[in-house]
C-alpha cells in the first residue's frame, strides 16, 4: 500500500496521516518500575489502570488472561506495545505477593536482586527496552502516577 493510499484509508478511519506514519515506523514500549515504598494499593491501582489502555491479543490456548501481545487500546490500525515491569528487591512482601498473582504473559517481569532506587530501575528499564525491544518511544510509568494523556502522540522517544 502506498503512503497516499494509506494516508486515505486512515482519513477514512478518522486517523490523521502522522498517526500512520507512527504506526508503520514506531516501537512502543511501557515502562514501570516499582520500587521500596510503593504499597500493594498503589501496584494494584496502576494495574487498574493500565488495563483502561492497554489490550491483549493472541491468547495462549485454554488461558483466557494470558496474552502473547499487547496493544494501546483502542487503536486503529493497532498499535502493538511491549510492557517490561522492573521490582526492586526490596518492596514490601504485600507488593511481591500482588505481583506474584499477575498470571505469565507478555508482561516481561524483572526481579533485581538489589535494593535499587527508581532512577535506577528507570535506566535499567529504558536501556532493556531499547536494546531488548528495539523500542524508540516510551511511556515510563510508577505507582500513583496518572495515565491521563496516555497517547501514542505523547511517548517519549528514546535518545
Amino acid at each position: 500500500m502506498t503512503r497516499l493510499s494509506l494516508a486515505l484509508v486512515l482519513s477514512m478511519l478518522s486517523l490523521a496521516p502522522a498517526a500512520a506514519q507512527e504506526v508503520a515506523n514506531v516501537k512502543y514500549a511501557v515502562t514501570v518500575s516499582i520500587a521500596s515504598g510503593d504499597t500493594k494499593a498503589q501496584v494494584k491501582t496502576l494495574a487498574m489502570d493500565l488495563l483502561t489502555k492497554i489490550s491483549g491479543r493472541d491468547a495462549v490456548p485454554g488461558e483466557p488472561t494470558n496474552f502473547q501481545r499487547f496493544i494501546l487500546a483502542d487503536t486503529v490500525p493497532e498499535i502493538p506495545v511491549v510492557l517490561v515491569v522492573g521490582i526492586a528487591s526490596d518492596v514490601s512482601s504485600a507488593v511481591r505477593v500482588e505481583l506474584e498473582r499477575i498470571p505469565p504473559s507478555a508482561i516481561r517481569f524483572q526481579w533485581y536482586s538489589q535494593p535499587h532506587d527508581r532512577a535506577t530501575l528507570d535506566t535499567l528499564l529504558l536501556n532493556e527496552v531499547r536494546t531488548t525491544d528495539a523500542a524508540d518511544h516510551y511511556w515510563r510509568l510508577h505507582p500513583g502516577d496518572s495515565l491521563a494523556g496516555f497517547l501514542p502522540d505523547n511517548f517519549l522517544p528514546i535518545q
